[in-house]
């Protein structure tokens, strides 16, 4: 810069918060993001442990219909087969997480939204299949805590990520 003032912000003075989409002073341009912060690490990890769960069961059930486990299960369901809920299984608790922990390493202001629905989502999946079929109660358990705990954690980060951006704009004020 040229020393003198024009009334205008260095481009790195303002940068546009990944989290809330508002534009904030401090932090890091495109493509030099910040490291995640340790919630956002946990929060991918368990991410990441459903997707692989849900992508390779789907994948199984899905191309093992019959074979996977006993039909008789699916008895009082309007399922015939393991193939349906195989595709659930594959897109709903194994895509759907991986697209929220792609939204988190790039900072899209979505994946605060995306965490709350994995959580969401992964207990609701339990509660129905447990009223479906009790097939693995231990399983069940652990996948439901593990959606309780990324609940948690997403909303826990939510408040974070509004305090800092408080604090930001508070501090330009």
């Amino acid at each position: 810069m040229s020393g003198r003032s024009t009334g205008v912000r260095p481009a790195e003075a303002l940068v546009r918060s990944s989290w809330t989409g508002e534009t904030v002073e401090g932090g890091h341009a495109e493509g030099g993001h910040d490291a995640l912060t340790a919630h956002q690490n946990v929060l991918v990890g368990l991410e990441g442990f459903v997707s692989l769960c849900g992508l390779a069961g789907g994948i199984y059930m899905s191309t093992h219909p019959v074979t996977v486990m006993p039909v008789r299960y699916l008895q009082g369901t309007w399922f015939h087969t393991w193939r349906w809920p195989g595709l659930a299984l594959l897109f709903f608790v194994g895509i759907c997480p991986a697209l929220v922990i792609v939204a988190t390493i790039q900072r899209r202001p979505v994946a605060h939204v995306g965490h709350l629905c994995v959580g969401l989502g992964l207990v609701a999946w339990v509660a129905l299949e447990a009223a479906w079929i009790v097939v693995s109660p231990g399983l069940q358990l652990t996948i439901g805590a593990v959606g309780g705990l990324i609940l948690v954690l997403g909303v826990s980060d939510r408040i974070r990520a509004n305090r800092a951006l408080e604090l930001a704009t508070r501090g330009r004020a």
